[in-house]
């Protein structure tokens, strides 16, 4: 992907992360699994609750990276402005 999709993915990826509602659905849902794990006496179905506890925070942890790739592309973006502006004044100075 280019750096202006990865930087629009990462701000969307933020922008989830840092919403008081997905925070608090996903602690409420993240508690519920833990508790019902706990209280839980079949095997099977902690085991399928511990997958799906695992799922969630595989979930969670594929939003952060894609918002800390958009914040490196969000700075090669920068950067690479950066480096253009410089250029440009050099040529018109030279120019």
């Amino acid at each position: 992907m280019s750096d202006e999709i990865d930087a629009d993915r990462g701000r969307l990826a933020e922008d989830v992360l840092n919403n008081p509602v997905y925070q608090s659905a996903y602690t409420t849902i993240e508690d519920e699994v833990i508790k019902s794990w706990r209280e839980c006496k079949n095997i099977e179905d902690r085991e399928q609750l511990h997958k799906l506890l695992k799922l969630l925070g595989k979930v969670k942890a594929a939003m952060e990276s894609t918002m800390r790739k958009g914040q490196l592309a969000q700075d090669n973006l920068i950067q690479k402005k950066s480096l253009l502006e410089k250029a440009a004044g050099r040529l018109r100075r030279n120019g």
